[in-house]
């Protein structure tokens, strides 16, 4: 081959390797960039549902309180029915009462009763006595739903003994109202209603979520309000009712539903549910901008590319470079919740499972029955002192946590003790602080209030290997010392799993 010859051969091959490496370039630049814009446009997905699950929970659980404190605020104002010293002491079913006087009495606890009715919007506000005689505002409505079954009916709505008053829905499939029973004395019980519909104040929510579906529903999952139209006194959907059923606290994500659920005190479901594809709305369209974005961005980049390609391949250049170089170049100390947890969970995982830890969770017992009673000021102070026997009882406590208003978690320090030694001297730890709270106090009507405390407590890695674990095994021996009476601890063991 001659010099001519071989100077074309080389300048081919320069030719080919410039297409070769803007082809190359190009697919690099195009699969990186596929690569990216799938990652973002899956993160973006995964982060939106996410945080919109997380926001649908957190409304719901506000709802939830709300309704909470909504049902509470009934149950205290019933009990202003009782500031009438004749609600106690009169029975219409008393045959011997004089006629005159008996006229006299309803009048003065009717009168009383209508004061405190004018309060609320009441459907109603009354007595009915074992005859089926009314005083105060039991409505017509009331009366002809029931017929001669009002105070017998009424009376079987009482299902909490230890407060002797219970809440009911769905009487006799009408599903307008919603009753509130409290027992007066053995031939007498106290009644309230409202309308169902009464609950859209307590079940508002924002623009921000205006597609937001909002059911209340009782224990047999039937619907006492719902912001659909038409579905009161029915059944859950099926789609959002297999999410529900046999869940206190949950917040689930489908192909068609973001469903959360909480459980109010009385016993009924707060459901919250939102489309997927309404979720996923805002998330498609950031989608469609990401790959508009990246379709722009590989063009350039494909462009400037070439470019760069086209002037590094060059074969006066190339043999200039090798001619040139000879080669081819609140409370202090007290955490919150989520911090607490966050805290927590990264001293066990860091600390590994040579030392033993302590889970321990501490309620203040009927904390909702003393402030009603005594004040908001009189529950205070006793958790000021809770923090305080709690910062004595555990100074090298890893972290403390509020986790409640009146529930505390606390994380001890690790010990290289052996398992029993350990364990007992956490038992002792969690006894003081049950002995060292417990107080009593005696109101100026004479009634005195047990001030006491509820512990439980889990070992890690003894009773579990991860905070979760370990937390729910603590919260379980928690529960089970409210079972047994309160004021008193229980260390977590495989019989209350």
């Amino acid at each position: 081959m001659t010099n001519e010859e071989r100077k074309t051969s080389g300048l081919m091959k320069l030719r080919r390797m410039r297409v070769l490496m803007i082809i190359g370039y190009g697919l690099i630049v195009i699969i990186a960039i596929i690569g990216v814009t799938l990652f973002a446009v899956n993160k973006n997905e995964s982060v939106m549902k996410y945080k919109v699950s997380d926001v649908t929970a957190s409304l719901n659980v506000q709802m939830r309180l709300k309704l909470d404190d909504y049902l509470a605020r009934f149950e205290n104002l019933s009990a202003l029915a009782f500031t009438v010293d004749e609600t106690y002491t009169y029975d219409a079913t008393d045959e011997t009462n004089d006629e005159y006087e008996a006229i006299n009495i309803e009048k003065k606890i009717s009168d009383e009763l209508y004061k405190f009715c004018l309060m609320e919007n009441f459907v109603d506000y009354g007595i009915v006595y074992a005859n089926n005689h009314t005083v105060g505002k039991v409505s017509n409505g009331t009366i002809s739903l029931f017929g001669n079954n009002l105070y017998t009916d009424l009376s079987k709505m009482i299902t909490r003994e230890r407060t002797r008053d219970g809440w009911y829905y769905g009487y006799n499939d009408d599903f307008d109202r919603i009753y509130y029973v409290k027992r007066v004395h053995e031939n007498a019980v106290f009644v309230i209603s409202f309308y169902t519909t009464e609950l859209q104040r307590v079940f508002y929510t924002p623009d921000s979520v205006e597609d937001m579906e909002v059911r209340l529903a009782d224990k047999y999952y039937r619907i006492l309000y719902s912001s659909v139209e038409d579905e009161l006194g029915s059944s859950l959907p099926a789609d959002i009712n297999q999410h529900v059923i046999n869940h206190e606290v949950a917040a689930t994500l489908d192909n068609k539903n973001l469903t959360a659920v909480s459980i109010c005190s009385t016993d009924w479901y707060v459901i919250s549910s939102m489309p997927t594809s309404v979720i996923l709305k805002e998330s498609r369209e950031n989608q469609k901008f990401i790959y508009i974005v990246a379709g722009i961005s590989a063009l350039v980049a494909v462009l400037l590319g070439t470019l760069f390609a086209v002037g590094m391949s060059d074969p006066v250049s190339n043999l200039a470079s090798v001619m040139e170089n000879g080669n081819d170049g609140g409370y202090e100390g007290v955490m919150t919740s989520k911090n607490f947890a966050e805290k927590a969970q990264t001293v066990i995982r860091e600390g590994g499972n040579q030392n033993s830890r302590a889970m321990v969770l501490v309620d203040i017992d009927d904390f909702r029955d003393l402030t009603c009673s005594l004040g908001r000021e009189f529950t205070d102070r006793h958790v000021d002192r809770l923090i305080g026997v709690i910062k004595n009882t555990f100074p090298k406590a890893e972290c403390i946590g509020r986790i409640g208003e009146a529930n505390f978690a606390i994380l001890t320090e690790g010990s290289a003790e052996r398992e029993n030694v350990y364990r007992s001297l956490v038992t002792k730890r969690c006894m003081d602080i049950c002995r060292n709270f417990a107080d009593s106090y005696k109101a100026d009507d004479g009634t005195v209030y047990r001030i006491s405390v509820s512990v439980g407590c889990a070992i890690y890695p003894l009773d579990s290997y991860t905070y979760q674990s370990v937390y729910d095994d603590a919260y379980k021996a928690l529960y089970a010392s409210k079972l047994r009476g309160r004021g008193i601890h229980t260390m977590y063991n495989s019989t209350l799993g």
